[in-house]
């Protein structure tokens, strides 16, 4: 509920705002007592949904307000496997995405460095929220769980 509240603002704010979210809370919240997630009938639990794989090609500029750059172009692509890799083109710096099994958010992934070491900071926690508008919210945080510290939402675009 916290993920959609959030891709609600960004949207409406014409991408001006993207709240920051840090979550300690295990399975199911409600709000109102005695509530339930109301499900189509023979769909399957939002769980379920949340939890399998995003497969896809991803592009567009994130925003880096403490950066030299600022705003800068990211490329992420993710396999059915689950994995995948990360692209920063004018950075010259990029690597591998490996889904991090622990954590509250399944589309949560740590950024190994393959290239450019000394550009970019390896080991970043990428946490990818998919949106109503075939794209992700992209979120790159130095520490899992830590300030959100690059942000952006990217369409989704042809694999190259």
């Amino acid at each position: 509920m916290f993920r959609r509240i959030s891709v609600d603002v960004y949207a409406a704010t014409d991408h001006a705002r993207l709240p920051e979210l840090s979550l300690s809370l295990i399975g199911e919240y409600y709000l109102k007592p005695g509530a339930q997630a109301a499900l189509t009938p023979g769909a399957p639990p939002p769980e379920a949904i949340a939890a399998a794989p995003l497969v896809g090609h991803w592009s567009g500029i994130v925003a880096q307000p403490d950066s030299a750059a600022g705003t800068y172009e990211t490329v992420i692509e993710l396999n059915d496997s689950g994995s995948g890799r990360s692209d920063y083109p004018s950075l010259k710096c990029g690597g591998t995405l490996t889904p991090i099994e622990t954590s509250e958010d399944p589309h949560a992934y740590r950024e190994t460095l393959t290239y450019g070491q000394t550009k970019c900071i390896d080991g970043g926690t990428i946490t990818l929220t998919p949106t109503d508008k075939k794209s992700v919210l992209f979120e790159w945080q130095q520490k899992t769980g830590g300030v959100t510290e690059a942000s952006g939402e990217l369409p989704a675009s042809p694999a190259e």
